[in-house]
Parts: C-alpha cells; sequence; structure tokens
C-alpha cells in the first residue's frame, strides 16, 4: 500500500511539473498571464507532490502494538 501512495505522489508530482514546464517554455517574454500560470503549476507540483508523499509515509506506516 505504501509503494501506491508513492507512486500517486510522484504522478501528482509530474502532472502538474510537465504542463507548468510546456508553459514556461512557450511563452514569449511579455507575457505575464503565462508565467504566473507556469510558475503557479510548477509551485503546487512541489506542495502537492511533498504533502501526498509525507501523507504515505504516514499513513501506511508499520505502527508497533507492544
Amino acid at each position: 500500500m505504501k509503494t501506491i501512495a508513492r507512486i500517486g505522489a510522484v504522478l501528482s508530482f509530474l502532472f502538474f511539473l510537465v504542463p507548468g514546464v510546456r508553459v514556461l517554455n512557450q511563452a514569449n517574454s511579455q507575457d505575464q498571464l503565462a508565467f504566473i500560470v507556469g510558475s503557479s503549476l510548477i509551485g503546487f507540483a512541489f506542495f502537492a507532490g511533498t504533502l501526498l508523499w509525507i501523507i504515505a509515509q504516514k499513513c501506511c506506516s508499520k505502527q508497533d502494538t507492544k
């Protein structure tokens, strides 16, 4: 279960990172909206991917029942 949660975290990270990088690469230097959208997508990728990875660590860890 922990592996599935980690895969979900990586896929979530890539789901937002790849479009953010594409938007930034295709924008010209005067396009401020594209810069804002691309940067927001990249920022959200790092936030969501890290958050889901931490949740996977906490939720799916084996607990000692002594």
